[in-house]
């Protein structure tokens, strides 16, 4: 146990408490407020720093904003080496690994052995699978750093499973609260069964639990929910048998060894942050010399008519390029989807990663390169004039990256059912690359339109990082280029004045309250590198261009609000926002 004295009696705090108490033995809390002082902080004493002298601790953690200025009070006020100093590292995406809350993971250790002997499933070929199996082998318990448990079994056995696992959750957790979700599309079969488990408690932590759909195909177990990424001879997978982790039995195939060597080359050094296209056995186009001949209610996984785009704009990206295109090529769902690369004119060696990957994953992945660097991502994106083709598209830069497997599929499902819809968007983890901090952006409604954003844009906070956002693509329907017209003005670039031309001619933002998509502030964006002075000018001109872009009859609309607030019965005439003020 590290003993650990806090600098910092706030949120950043109550954070690391949560998340490292099992690591730390955490010893006073220290801060400049002297109002603080002599009360408790987590049951921990706030102490002045000058107390530091008196306590027994391996390590300071800062935990403040002003982390310069507490550096610099810590070694040449109270003179403390400077390896003694140390930063929280990522602390929201911890609050995001369930399995670091103790009772969550003695909770799933729970299920995953209840599960895998019940008597109720012994007709069910139910193992489990992936990244659960490999940490159990690796650790001999649930990792830390996980938040759903992998099974996987026949894609024709999912419907049996969802009808007989109900009194095996009851038997297991009588009080527990979960929801069940077939992850289909509309007349097509099942590629997976996902069960939510709901906190216990106020400090308990959700995770979900995947049934992964396999389809036997000469001579291979193929994994549906990842579009076959992965992809198993038959004869590693059968049989299985129960086997113990410590204190957790659970079912595995006997050749648990060779299994997992297949798909991640050698279990014992395998690690799940090693990039996808440096595998010996990744994606349909290496395992298979033909065409598979798909059954008709699954063809929909792989059909030409794209469900979902993803659009990705590359400029020396070669440290964080891998885990973008990852966090992409890893999303389960039912649907269709194809990743669009644009390499501005990269110096580094991004264009030999995207390379790689396209000849790996060509199934699945198109690259554009410019011969000149064009300067952001939206001139790339005019240059090269993409057919962006899916029903659906979203947007992951190659220095960020999705957090959450299932983001695709949860916004396209909800886009699926929610026809008013133009975007569906989420939180975002907002990482400072330099200093490995963390913080939330989320907006503060659930749903809005064109008029909430612009009457109530400067008091209600509605924006949404590029990254959390998967779009309806209407344009493409329109004028067959995924971009709005308004957007190819001069005048219109960024984010912020995306979002508005997207709804500027009708249909609502949806917010789904979940933290999927992470932002990397790296200070060498084509955003992150401007100064805080200029990042305010280019503010302020985007708002100069959103005005611009408002058309006269939406104008005259706006012009007639007051009138529509005070007159209840124009509510029904004169459009308006969804959220009254």
């Amino acid at each position: 146990m590290i003993r650990t004295v806090l600098f910092g009696a706030g949120t950043q705090a109550e954070l690391v408490y949560s998340n490292e108490l099992a690591e730390r033995e955490f010893v006073a809390v220290l801060d400049n407020n002297a109002k603080m002082h002599g009360g408790r902080f987590k049951s921990l004493p706030v102490l002045p720093p000058t107390a530091l002298h008196s306590l027994e601790y391996d390590q300071i953690l800062i935990t403040t904003q002003r982390v310069d200025e507490v550096r610099v009070q810590l070694i040449e006020e109270l003179h403390v080496l400077p390896d003694k100093i140390a930063l929280p590292q990522r602390q929201l995406s911890k609050q995001l690994q369930s399995f670091r809350h103790q009772p969550t993971a003695e909770l799933a250790a729970l299920l995953l052995s209840e599960i895998s002997t019940a008597p109720e499933l012994v007709g069910v070929d139910l193992m489990v699978d992936l990244s659960t199996l490999l940490l159990l082998l690796q650790q001999q318990t649930l990792s830390k750093y996980e938040s759903d448990l992998q099974f996987s079994l026949p894609y024709l056995q999912l419907t049996q499973l969802s009808k007989l696992l109900p009194a095996v959750m009851e038997r297991a957790a009588p009080s527990l609260e979960y929801s069940m979700n077939s992850m289909s599309q509309p007349h097509q079969e099942a590629v997976a069964l996902v069960i939510e488990v709901a906190p216990v408690n106020a400090e308990g932590r959700r995770f979900s639990m995947v049934f992964r759909g396999r389809y036997e195909y000469d001579g291979m177990m193929i994994d549906l929910p990842s579009r076959g990424l992965f992809y198993v001879p038959d004869n590693l997978c059968q049989p299985l048998q129960l086997r113990a982790f410590g204190t957790i039995i659970t079912k595995v195939p006997e050749q648990t060894e060779d299994y997992l060597n297949f798909i991640y080359d050698d279990w014992k050094t395998a690690s799940l942050s090693t990039p996808q296209v440096q595998y010996a056995h990744r994606g349909l186009v290496q395992s298979f010399n033909q065409n598979i001949i798909w059954p008709e209610k699954l063809s929909g996984l792989f059909s030409e008519q794209e469900d979902v785009s993803v659009v990705t704009a590359v400029y020396n990206h070669e440290e964080t390029l891998a885990e973008a295109l990852d966090s992409a090529l890893l999303q389960i769902s039912p649907y269709s989807m194809r990743i669009y690369c644009f390499n501005d004119a990269s110096t580094d060696s991004s264009a030999e990663i995207l390379e790689k990957y396209q000849a790996i994953f060509s199934d699945r992945i198109t690259v554009f390169t410019n011969q000149k660097n064009q300067g952001s991502g939206k001139r790339s994106f005019l240059l090269q004039r993409p057919d962006i083709i899916g029903r659906y598209w979203g947007f992951v830069a190659g220095d960020d990256f999705w957090l959450d497997v299932q983001k695709i599929y949860r916004q396209a499902a909800h886009l699926d059912s929610e026809p008013l819809a133009v975007g569906c968007c989420c939180d975002t983890v907002l990482l400072e690359q330099s200093i490995q901090k963390e913080s939330l952006m989320a907006a503060e409604l659930e749903r809005w339109n064109r008029f909430d954003l612009l009457l109530y844009r400067e008091k209600i906070k509605m924006y949404t990082h590029t990254s959390s956002i998967l779009w309806r693509n209407i344009w493409y329907e329109q004028r067959g280029f995924f971009l709005p017209a308004e957007f190819e003005k001069k005048y219109a670039f960024g984010d912020f004045m995306l979002s508005h031309m997207m709804l500027l001619h009708g249909g609502e933002m949806h917010r789904m309250n979940r933290t999927m998509s992470c932002y990397r502030y790296t200070e060498k964006g084509v955003w992150s590198s401007l100064t805080k002075e200029k990042q305010f000018l280019v503010h302020q001109k985007a708002k100069k261009g959103v005005r611009r872009a408002v058309p006269l009859s939406f104008k005259f609309l706006l012009a007639l609000q007051p009138l529509r607030r005070k007159l209840h019965f124009l509510k029904y005439i004169i459009p308006g926002p969804l959220n009254e003020r």
